[in-house]
Formats: C-alpha cells, sequence, structure tokens
C-alpha cells in the first residue's frame, strides 16, 4: 500500500506533466492562460517566491509548515489548489492579515491561535511533487 507522500507525489507529478484537456465551458480561461504559458512564476522579486518560480502551476497540492518559535515545534498542513498556486497562497496570506477571514481555513485558525497568544512563528511552503519534478529536470540534463 502506498503512503501519503507516495500518492501526493504521483498526483502531482501527473497533473503537471499532462497536456491541459478543454472542453467548451473552459475555453476562454484556457485561451487566456496560453497567453504565455511556459511562464511558472511572475513574483517580482524571484528570491521570495513561495514556491521556488512555480507558483504559476495549478492543480498543486502544497504543504505549509508552521515551526513555533518559542519551543521549536512544527505543524504540517497539506492543502490542494484547482486554480494557480499563487491565488491560493495570497488568499492564504490574506487570511493571516484580517481578521475577518481568521476562520476561512484550518491553516488560519491555527496562524490566529498563534498570534492571539503571542507566539513567534515561522511559516514554510513547498511542494513535494515539484521538487521531485525540478530534481527529475536536473537529473535529464545530467
Amino acid at each position: 500500500m502506498k503512503n501519503t507522500k507516495q500518492i501526493i507525489d504521483n498526483h502531482n507529478k501527473r497533473i503537471l506533466t499532462e497536456p491541459m484537456q478543454i472542453d467548451n465551458t473552459t475555453a476562454a480561461a484556457a485561451a487566456a492562460a496560453t497567453i504565455d504559458n511556459n511562464k511558472t512564476c511572475n513574483c517580482g522579486q524571484k528570491k521570495t517566491c513561495p514556491l521556488d518560480g512555480n507558483c504559476l502551476q495549478s492543480s498543486v497540492i502544497y504543504q505549509v509548515t508552521v515551526t513555533r518559535k518559542d519551543n521549536n515545534t512544527t505543524e504540517p498542513y497539506i492543502g490542494l489548489t484547482k486554480n494557480d498556486f499563487k491565488t491560493r497562497y495570497r488568499n492564504h496570506t490574506a487570511s493571516f492579515r484580517h481578521a475577518k477571514h481568521r476562520n476561512s481555513t484550518e491553516l488560519s485558525k491555527h496562524i490566529w491561535t498563534l498570534r492571539d497568544n503571542n507566539i513567534e512563528h515561522f511559516i514554510s511552503w513547498r511542494s513535494p511533487a515539484l521538487i521531485a519534478l525540478a530534481v527529475q529536470q536536473l537529473k535529464q540534463k545530467m
């Protein structure tokens, strides 16, 4: 039986390597998306991209790790976005800043609990499949 990491990695790999199938209802959206379909990131500063230059990927399973600075414990959060990751990321970060969105996701609930208790924390974002894909591409270039 496959473990969760293998399932997530296989899903992301399949999504990122399959050509996009278009039906009539999404033709307009697909046309807009194909303007520059080679672009994987539009961050002004590539160093700050949450997914290391792959923030415009869609249908991505991602992992967020919240590390408490007071006792160095970590709390993982797994999420999935159908739209591009960057839109989902912006929604998450907005829910961290605005109290009216504090209950919009389990992640925002956790962040607000830490903030309410004055616990400093660090948030890191990654996509296991994108990391695996980058390693695979590097191996092919060698």
